[in-house]
C-alpha cells in the first residue's frame, strides 16, 4: 500500500556499493550502474552506509562499534484451525533455540489458509556465529522438536516449514552506544545525508515508530517532495 502511489519513482534490485559527491550532486553506484541525485535520505543500515562512503577512519571505527543482534526466523504452518488465543510468548528455556514464538494467524484470518494456523519462532544470534551457521533443516527440525516438547505445538500437525535470516534485527545499546552513534550522526549531518529508519538512525524503532519518524521529517522538510 505504501508503494502503490509511488511505483514510478521506485528502483528495486539496486545494491548500493558506493556513494560519492560530484559538485552539488550525489552519485550512487551499484558497480554496474550509477544514478545521480541532489539529495540523499538513507534508510539502509548505518554500517552499510558508512562502508559505501569515503568516510574518515574515526567514523568507520565508530560505526563498527555500533552493535546489533541478528535474527533467524523459523516459519511453521499447522493443520489446525486455531492453535491458541495468544499473540506471542517468550521462552526462558536454555534448552530451546527459540526465545520468542508468535502466532500471526491469531492477528488476522488472512495470513494463513482457511482451517490452518501459522507460527513464527525467533532465534536471536550474532551474524556469523555458531547459530547463524547452522543448517536450515537442522534449525527447523530442532525448533519443531522444542515446541512439541514444550507442548506449544503438535509436530504431527506441521504442514509447512521455512527459514528466513535477518542480519540486522535488534539495536544493542551498550555503554559506548551513545558516543558512537553521536559521532556517526554528526558526520552524516556535516556531509548532508539524512537518516531515517531503525538501522539508519540506529534506534530501537518499531514499524509505527519508523513511520512517525518519516512524518516528523516531512513536517520539518516540506520542500522534500520537490527534489529529485
Amino acid at each position: 500500500s505504501l508503494e502503490e502511489k509511488n511505483k514510478d519513482h521506485i528502483v528495486t534490485g539496486f545494491e548500493v556499493k558506493k556513494i560519492h559527491r560530484e559538485g552539488t550532486r550525489w552519485i550512487v553506484s551499484s558497480e554496474q550502474e550509477e544514478r545521480s541525485y541532489d539529495r540523499i535520505i538513507s534508510t539502509m543500515p548505518i554500517h552499510a552506509l558508512v562502508d559505501a562512503l569515503d568516510a574518515p577512519e574515526e567514523i568507520r571505527r565508530a560505526a563498527k562499534g555500533l552493535r546489533y543482534n541478528s535474527l533467524i526466523t523459523v516459519m511453521i504452518g499447522l493443520e489446525r484451525h486455531k492453535i491458541n488465543d495468544l499473540t506471542w510468548l517468550y521462552i526462558p528455556d536454555e534448552e530451546a533455540l527459540t526465545h520468542r514464538v508468535s502466532f500471526p494467524s491469531n492477528y488476522s484470518p488472512y495470513v494463513a489458509p482457511a482451517g490452518r494456523s501459522s507460527v513464527l519462532a525467533e532465534i536471536t544470534c550474532n551474524f556469523g556465529d555458531k547459530l547463524w551457521r547452522m543448517d536450515d533443516e537442522y534449525l527447523v527440525d530442532r525448533v519443531i522438536d522444542d515446541l512439541d516438547r514444550l507442548k506449544i505445538i503438535n509436530k504431527e500437525e506441521v504442514c509447512f516449514r521455512d527459514v528466513r535470516r535477518l542480519k540486522y534485527a535488534y539495536v544493542v545499546s551498550d555503554i559506548e552506544y551513545q558516543e558512537n552513534i553521536s559521532r556517526v550522526k554528526e558526520y552524516m549531518q556535516e556531509i548532508g545525508i539524512d537518516l531515517l529508519g531503525r538501522f539508519s538512525e540506529f534506534q530501537y524503532l518499531n514499524m509505527d515508530g519508523c513511520i512517525r519518524s518519516v512524518l516528523n521529517y516531512l513536517a520539518k522538510n516540506p520542500a522534500y517532495d520537490q527534489t529529485e
